[in-house]
């Protein structure tokens, strides 16, 4: 073992072939546990004419996003205390918002890897 530099892992191992070795190998662990999270946001992001764009930082509630159609069209749309906001916006269809609830459980999940780690 050797100690790493700054922004690597505190201990690097020295044999090639262990999963250590990577200076970084704290950070693949943690990529490796997001990745199927990660492929589910990306998955529920689209939907037939156009993405929605969760906040990673600017929650209002329990989760905020872009609604964004491919026309140009978008929405800053919030889920406060299980209501939907804009509450009248036409566009805001059950599908999208279906996939906003479960993108918000996939932030809860990442959160709950992070915390584990």
């Amino acid at each position: 073992m050797r100690e790493g530099d700054y922004g690597q892992a505190h201990w690097i191992c020295t044999n090639e072939i262990c999963e250590k070795f990577n200076p970084d190998w704290p950070g693949e662990r943690l990529r490796k546990k997001l990745l199927p999270v990660n492929e589910e946001i990306e998955k529920l992001s689209k939907f037939e004419g156009g993405i929605i764009e969760i906040f990673d930082a600017r929650w209002v509630g329990e989760g905020s996003a872009d609604i964004k159609f491919d026309d140009g069209e978008e929405f800053t749309c919030h889920l406060i205390k299980g209501v939907f906001y804009p509450i009248d916006e036409l566009r805001i269809t059950d599908d999208i918002k279906e996939r906003f609830l479960k993108l918000i459980d996939c932030r809860k999940k990442i959160a709950q890897i992070i915390r584990e780690k």
